[in-house]
């Protein structure tokens, strides 16, 4: 019998994958049968918003306040392997590694006990208590109480008993401590911990408490002992040299004043230095600088052999593991950790080695695995093959990071940081059952999430997994290939090296890389944070819900007027769960492991304007492979920020300059990429909120009157339009309707210059947002609206088939003939249902505004009853608006002015879990 899917349940059907062994996902709507082997292993696959699918082995332990995005950073076996401890973002948790439950949780109080930072936490040898590093505090610059932490967390009878602070690290020069990456001494004695901020390794007296510290730069991570030295594992690489290329890096600064010189390579502008500084352990005297040795990028978690005679490095930029002979301190193997045979794209990031010191153990976190490695001669002092090699590859739950392995090499413990996703529910009457971004496929039932409204909800997962046997492991991998798309890449990966054919007929999409198109331009218009309900909801033609339709056509009639005339897409979906990550993943099909380990803390910086020359992954930027392969490139207030003469010009200064057809006096633009900065606009703003999107479509209309002139326009032009975030209920700022529909009306003017240009009939444009954070959905907390705009686009009728932002970034590399970046762009899949090969050369009309783009939101001073309470609440946003302190303040906000004061705002009230989980109460 056929079944009725919804959603994302559609779009795993209709996602066609092979895998090695004919393990595959179904292929039709109809009932199929199980897969082979992911049934036979008993996995439940769940599909992503990458489009990837995950399906964890073993059993799941949950837990966490659901009003948070919780994240299971790293976890630590006891010294008798009864309890595994767990740092996560905003608590702790202890699980019985016998039974498999959760025992104990403590939540860290962020202004008294920090946040957990990235990973390093260690057990005493008495087993009776383990350490963990916390930063209270965010702030860039930092300020007076930002303090590191070192918390030593007591356990008794399998329960925290007591938690207190036994070191602690102040704010210097501005730049937050940030501890992390912890290690004990032989002895026990001692407790080294990397202060990744302030570039310095330090030492903790357990006794006395006294502590020293030396100089690592840059960004000292993980920690190992061994053979009587430490080894410390340095993020942002080797300082520059005389003559290096270097960029700004480190902190995401806007008063590009914290911001340190790292060595980069030019044409990705990522970060192209890694090192390992090593020390010697000087009773009395502290630690003794030793040398420096080169790694891969970003190099991560570090880990010992049991002998101590192999240091194992996590190079999360290169997609290797750089194995170091402790007795010479030098490299003496580089082992592969990401697929064979295709790209960049596995971010490896955590460490695990077996009792026996045979195995070693990676978290691959963009792969959703880890992999399992048999050490050779040259990686392990029982190994005996001329090189290590990967024997396969266990699913996980998503970006796996902390490993731990117990004492007989039997069981894995992995800290799943992303887990399964946003399943924060509510018992809100006027809440619909929301369907999540993860449905399974095994039982063609959707997964309920009701109420899964935002992004910024979810749980803290770990797996517990028996190790698998030969066979096993087998099945194992074939289920990770499949998951991860790997034939589709490798077929991606061959076509790319096929030669263009002679005489081809241009095609919207060409078959192969080189070949013609009918465009000869690409634009990208990055908006801000709306999901496809709150704008398109009320659209008959397409699965919406009206009821969560905040800015329908009466505020945005120019994008339902496009959704009609050209298609309506109801099942596109974003990665990211907020601007931080959506900019990247907008840039560079990726997100680095430098995103991943800061998300919802951002301890260096929001990185929603790329101003850190840490945040790229190695394949570099969308515009670098546009420029790396001779093709011309225009930004339009992408990543860069504006600069005023007066820096306190308000919003309704600047609409009134506007108005008057004046510039604002000495605007300019400044950033910190290089290739960037030098093809942006000099003078169009980035994400500032005090400027109106007209002003923003002004100058670009300005440019395409040059363009015509010329008769040149860039191959690819990439545009922020940002203003539909809106400001809340902040006084000073319009109101959200005002601003989404200044941004609609500014969208709609662009378009029709474009389609009443010379270029409209070779020009295609892609509208996205960035991420969809800011709203909810009835489907998916990633469902995003998004428009494909061209003369060959006039389609006229929706389109359901299931689309990511990399099947959306595939299709524009290949129409401008330039591979794609990374594994998982390669792996998307055209969209080539959004054209036809007949053009339809109409020009699109705009649609007036219908409400007053200057309608402002009320002031404390003239508002009362519960318009003064959100005026008062909205003067305690921030300046730039975009605060991921107050994400959910800014929700808040755009519900009651959108909905009415006396709406009932979705509140969490609990959470709906998949089967073959466990917590504290099974």
């Amino acid at each position: 019998m056929r079944r009725r899917w919804i959603g994302l349940i559609v779009a795993v059907l209709l996602l066609q994958v092979t895998a090695l062994g004919g393990a595959r996902l179904l292929a039709d709507n109809d009932d199929a049968a199980a897969l082979d082997p992911m049934t036979a292993l008993g996995l439940r696959p769940l599909i992503t918003p990458t489009g990837q699918v995950i399906s964890p082995a073993g059993e799941l332990v949950h837990w966490g306040n659901p009003a948070l995005e919780n994240h299971a950073l790293d976890i630590a076996l006891s010294p008798n392997g009864t309890y595994a401890a767990v740092l996560g973002r905003f608590d702790l948790a202890l699980i019985d590694t016998r039974t498999g439950r959760l025992t104990s949780t403590f939540a860290l109080d962020s202004k008294t006990q920090g946040i957990g930072t990235y990973q390093g936490i260690v057990w005493s040898r008495s087993g009776d208590r383990f350490y963990v590093p916390t930063q209270i505090g965010a702030d860039v610059p930092a300020k007076d109480g930002d303090n590191g932490l070192i918390l030593e967390v007591t356990v008794d009878s399998g329960k925290i008993s007591g938690v207190k602070p036994i070191a602690t690290f102040p704010p210097k020069d501005g730049h937050l401590p940030i501890p992390n990456g912890l290690a004990l001494s032989d002895d026990g004695t001692t407790l080294f911990v990397a202060l990744s901020g302030q570039d310095l390794v330090g030492m903790v007296d357990l006794a006395s408490g006294r502590v020293m510290t030396a100089s690592a730069p840059h960004y000292p991570y993980s920690i190992a002992v061994a053979n009587g030295k430490l080894y410390v594992t340095q993020w942002g690489g080797r300082l520059p040299a005389d003559g290096d290329p270097t960029a700004p890096g480190g902190w995401n600064d806007y008063t590009f004043t914290l911001q340190q010189p790292l060595v980069v390579d030019p044409k990705s502008e990522a970060v192209n230095s890694g090192t390992v500084t090593v020390f010697t352990i000087t009773a009395g005297q502290g630690l003794q600088p030793a040398g420096v040795i080169t790694v891969g990028l970003h190099p991560e978690a570090i880990t010992r052999s049991p002998d101590g005679a192999f240091v194992y490095v996590a190079d999360a930029n290169s997609d290797t593991i750089s194995v170091i002979d402790t007795r010479t301190d030098k490299v003496s193997e580089t082992i592969p950790a990401s697929l064979q045979g295709v790209p960049y794209g596995a971010s490896p990031n955590g460490l695990a080695v077996s009792p026996d010191g045979k195995r070693l153990f990676i978290a691959d976190g963009m792969l959703n695995a880890v992999a399992v490695v048999a050490l050779g001669k040259n990686a392990s002092s029982t190994g005996s093959d001329p090189t290590s090699l990967v024997l396969g590859y266990i699913p996980t739950a998503q970006y796996p990071a902390g490993l731990a392995i117990d004492q007989k090499g039997q069981r894995l413990f992995v800290a799943d940081l992303e887990g399964l996703g946003p399943y924060a529910t509510t018992d809100d009457p006027n809440d619909k059952a929301f369907q999540s971004s993860l449905p399974s496929i095994l039982t063609g039932k959707p997964f309920s999430a009701a109420g899964a409204y935002n992004a910024h909800r979810q749980l803290a997962y770990v797996s517990l997994i028996t190790l698998p046997d030969t066979k096993t492991l087998q099945q194992y991998t074939e289920v990770v290939l499949a998951n991860t798309h790997y034939t589709r890449a490798l077929e991606a990966q061959k076509a790319l090296s096929l030669p263009p054919r002679p005489n081809v007929a241009p095609k919207p999409i060409p078959e192969r890389l080189g070949e013609p198109s009918v465009f000869k331009h690409v634009i990208l218009i990055v908006k801000e944070n709306r999901t496809y309900d709150q704008v398109l909801g009320d659209m008959p033609e397409g699965n919406g819900d009206p009821y969560l339709c905040v800015f329908g056509e009466s505020i945005t009639p120019n994008e339902h007027a496009l959704a009609r005339e050209f298609a309506l897409f109801d099942n596109y979906y974003l990665p990211a769960k907020s601007s931080a990550e959506g900019h990247p993943w907008a840039a560079t099909a990726y997100n680095t492991d430098w995103i991943e380990k800061n998300v919802r803390a951002w301890f260096r910086g929001y990185p929603h304007t790329i101003l850190d020359a840490m945040v790229p992954p190695s394949t570099g930027f969308i515009w670098d492979d546009v420029l790396n392969h001779g093709k011309t490139f225009r930004s339009y207030g992408f990543s860069t920020l504006p600069v005023l003469d007066n820096p306190n010009l308000t919003w309704t200064d600047l609409w009134q300059l506007r108005q008057r057809g004046q510039m604002p006096p000495g605007l300019r633009v400044r950033g910190t990429i290089a290739n960037l900065v030098a093809n942006s606009h000099p003078q169009y703003p980035g994400e500032d909120y005090r400027f109106s999107d007209q002003f923003r479509a002004d100058l670009f209309l300005a440019d395409l009157q040059r363009f015509e002139q010329t008769g040149q326009m860039p191959d690819f032009i990439l545009m922020a339009l940002p203003t539909d975030h809106t400001a809340g209920t902040k006084p000073g700022f319009p109101t959200p309707q005002a601003m989404v529909a200044d941004n609609d009306l500014a969208l709609g003017r662009i378009i029709e210059g474009i389609s009443q240009s010379r270029f409209w009939m070779d020009t295609a444009i892609f509208v996205i947002e960035d991420d969809a954070q800011d709203g909810w959905d009835h489907v998916s907390p990633f469902r995003a609206p998004v428009f494909v705009i061209s003369a060959y686009s006039r389609l006229g009728h929706p389109i359901h088939t299931f689309y990511t932002e990399l099947d959306l970034l595939r299709t524009i590399e290949q129409i401008l003939g330039i591979p794609p970046l990374n594994l998982l762009d390669m792996g998307g899949r055209l969209m080539t249902d959004a054209f036809t090969t007949t053009p339809d050369p109409r020009p699109f009309v705009h649609r007036p505004n219908q409400i007053a783009l200057d309608t402002m939101n009320p002031t404390p001073q003239n508002a009362t009853g519960p318009a003064l309470h959100w005026a008062q609440l909205g003067e305690q946003m921030s300046a730039a608006v975009d605060d991921p302190a107050n994400d959910d303040l800014l929700n808040h906000m755009i519900w009651a002015s959108t909905k009415g004061y006396d709406t009932p705002y979705p509140a969490v009230a609990h959470v709906v879990l998949p089967a073959r989980t466990r917590d504290a109460d099974d």
